[in-house]
């Protein structure tokens, strides 16, 4: 249900399929697999370094540590956004 991964999609088979109107199933199946690779591969690395991360932030001080520092984050994005 991720809009995000709607759009990708649809780019990846407009920029790579050109203009022709009737795909080749080769094509359209190296796109899936190259696409679905790279996502698994994505995936399975954020899924294990959030775990291992999680279990560092799981203490209330290094909670806090964290919540100040996405706090940080955030005002100097509001103070680049001013600005510019």
């Amino acid at each position: 249900l991720n809009p995000k991964a709607y759009v990708i999609i649809a780019l990846m088979f407009t920029q790579f399929l050109g203009g022709s109107e009737q795909a080749s199933l080769a094509t359209v199946t190296l796109i899936t697999t190259v696409f679905t690779a790279n996502n698994l591969v994505a995936f399975s690395i954020w899924a294990l370094v959030g775990d291992r991360i999680a279990s560092y932030f799981r203490k209330p001080e290094s909670a806090q540590k964290l919540n100040m520092m996405f706090g940080g984050i955030l005002a100097a994005v509001a103070v680049w956004m001013l600005l510019s």
